[in-house]
């Protein structure tokens, strides 16, 4: 899909924090500002393991790609 797009990466609510609807507020707050600025989608990635966040992610209305992205690491 070609278009314009906004990448999440390493959002995170520190533990002392967690619980309190931060999380969810940041993300609904990034979702408003992606729809004004007129971005296609939004893209984000997260460890599987993470499942209350993805949770969250879902609630929101994303969804999981099957994208087959492969990486090479050269360091």
């Amino acid at each position: 899909m070609a278009g314009y797009r906004g990448l999440v990466e390493d959002v995170v609510v520190d533990a002392n924090y967690r619980g309190k609807g931060i999380g969810k507020k940041l993300m609904q707050e990034l979702v408003e500002q992606g729809n004004a600025i007129g971005l296609d989608e939004i893209l984000l990635f997260s460890g599987h393991h993470r499942t209350a966040v993805i949770a969250l992610y879902k609630s929101l209305g994303f969804t999981i790609r099957k994208s087959g992205v492969y990486q090479l690491v050269l360091k």
